[in-house]
């Protein structure tokens, strides 16, 4: 059985975000959008399992590059150019 289909199995499909891969439900869990007794089997199952620990690292660590580059782009001026543009529409 797939991780994701025994942590659905472990809780039921209603309780389940409409996800179709262990990444997706990690990146869920990330996001605080499971429910709580579908947190408390990821919380479990990702101190048990190095491999889904790694998954959730990794994804972390390019959420948190993603956050920084979008936080550098926000800092920076808006070019003249689209000033103009928004400013005729």
């Amino acid at each position: 059985m797939q991780p994701e289909n025994e942590i659905i199995s472990a809780v039921g499909q209603e309780d389940f975000p409409p996800a179709t891969s262990i990444a997706q439900t990690v990146t869920a869990y990330l996001d605080g959008e499971l429910s709580e007794p579908l947190r408390e089997i990821m919380d479990a199952r990702i101190a048990a399992e190095p491999a889904l620990r790694a998954l959730l690292e990794e994804l972390e660590t390019g959420r948190a590059l993603g956050l920084d580059l979008f936080a550098a782009l926000a800092r920076e001026p808006v070019p003249p150019h689209l000033i103009r543009i928004r400013r005729s529409v």
